[in-house]
């Protein structure tokens, strides 16, 4: 008899006074797409943020190659000089160093053509993830544009004055190295060209 007194007791209490009701199905769907959505957001965001970061560190690259050339334009006027310097006779050389400096800047001209590659390399990887306009992305691409465009000036000098030195250094018997330094301020040129149209299209696909 108390056991079937407790389960009426049990049977007549409201739903609600033996458990929690269950949440319906269309509410467990709207919390699911919540969550999907914010889920969502928070990978866009992260994606933006990388974006910007990666932008942020090729405009400095950029910056870097500038200061390279620049330094290249020295060494190579700083070379000039020590040729015009030299025996026109060829016979008595006066400056030692001379032939191991030649072959170093060339390797430097070399290095120089490799990391305006792997910067180019990094810009069209960051090109190919912009899905889509951005305006959040907006300033970290014009920024790197904006390097872009005073790298392209600076390796227009560093060409003329490799085209210079080659002179000096084929009158001089290095006709190797001259060639193998002019070879690679191409590379320089083209490749620095090919920087700020990559530049120019990032700043495109997001505005």
């Amino acid at each position: 008899m108390v056991h079937a007194a407790l389960l009426v007791a049990v049977l007549a209490a409201p739903s609600g006074a033996v458990a929690a009701a269950a949440p319906s199905f269309e509410t467990s769907v709207l919390d699911t797409r919540a969550t999907i959505s914010a889920a969502r957001t928070a990978g866009a965001k992260t994606l933006e943020g990388s974006l910007t970061a990666r932008l942020n560190r090729l405009a400095l690259t950029s910056r870097q190659l500038q200061s390279d050339a620049a330094r290249l334009r020295r060494d190579a006027g700083g070379l000039r000089a020590r040729l015009d310097r030299r025996p026109k006779d060829g016979k008595s050389e006066t400056d030692p160093a001379l032939r191991p400096d030649i072959l170093r800047l060339s390797n430097e001209f070399r290095q120089s053509a490799r990391d305006f590659q792997w910067a180019l390399n990094d810009a069209r990887d960051v090109h190919s993830a912009v899905k889509e306009k951005d305006p959040a992305l907006c300033d970290a691409a014009t920024y790197f544009y904006n390097e872009t465009l005073w790298l392209a000036n600076e390796t227009r000098w560093l060409d003329m004055d490799a085209r210079n030195l080659g002179w000096n250094l084929r009158s001089a018997g290095y006709a190797l190295e001259a060639w193998d330094i002019e070879n690679s301020v191409r590379d320089i040129l083209s490749r620095s060209t090919d920087l700020r149209n990559e530049a120019e299209l990032i700043v495109a696909a997001v505005r």
